[in-house]
C-alpha cells in the first residue's frame, strides 16, 4: 500500500464518495492536510466482509490514526465511537458490512459502503447525531438523519440502494 499527502485544496471539490473510491482504487493511505495544518488520514480497509469484532476494532483504531496525523479536532470522541459500535451491531444483525471506515470530516466515524458507482455511508458524529446518505455519483446525494429507532430501516435502505 502506498502513502500520499495532499493539501485540502487538491481534494476540496471531490465528494467523499469520489475521494473514498480513489483511495480504494489506488490502495493508498491518503493524508489530507487542512488549512489549519492538521490532517485527516483516509485508508481502505480489506474488501472482505469481516466479522463484527473486526469492524469494531477498525472503528476503535480510527482515533489512533487521526491522532497520529495531528487531526485532534477531527478525532472521533467517545460518543461517536459508542454510536458507531451500536450501528455496527445493527449492521451485523442485518447482514450488511461496510467496505471501509474513515474519520468523518465533521468529527466522528463514517461507515462507508461502495459498490460499483454507488456510495452510501452512516456517519456517527461527535455530537451524537447520526446521518446517512446515498449517492449514485450523478444526481444529488440523498441525506437523512437517523434516530435511535431508525437504524434497521437505514440498513435496509442502504442495502437496497447498493444492491439494485
Amino acid at each position: 500500500m502506498t502513502a500520499r499527502t495532499v493539501t485540502f485544496d487538491v481534494v476540496k471539490e471531490l465528494s467523499i464518495g469520489d475521494l473514498a473510491r480513489e483511495v480504494i482504487d489506488q490502495q493508498e493511505v491518503l493524508t489530507v492536510r487542512l488549512p489549519s495544518g492538521k490532517g485527516i488520514v483516509i485508508q481502505p480497509s480489506p474488501q472482505t466482509q469481516g466479522s463484527l469484532e473486526e469492524w469494531r476494532q477498525r472503528v476503535n483504531r480510527l482515533g489512533e490514526r487521526t491522532s497520529e496525523a495531528g487531526a485532534e479536532d477531527e478525532t472521533p470522541n467517545a460518543l461517536a465511537m459508542a454510536r458507531a459500535q451500536e450501528v455496527l451491531g445493527v449492521l451485523a444483525d442485518e447482514d450488511l458490512s461496510p467496505t471501509h471506515t474513515v474519520a468523518s470530516a465533521e468529527g466522528g466515524v463514517a461507515l462507508c459502503f461502495i459498490e460499483g458507482g454507488k456510495y452510501a455511508d452512516i456517519e456517527c458524529l461527535n455530537t451524537g447525531n447520526v446521518l446517512a446518505s446515498t449517492s449514485d455519483g450523478t444526481s444529488r446525494p440523498d441525506v437523512w438523519e437517523v434516530d435511535q429507532n431508525g437504524l434497521r430501516q437505514t440498513a435496509a435502505r442502504i442495502r437496497a440502494f447498493i444492491r439494485r
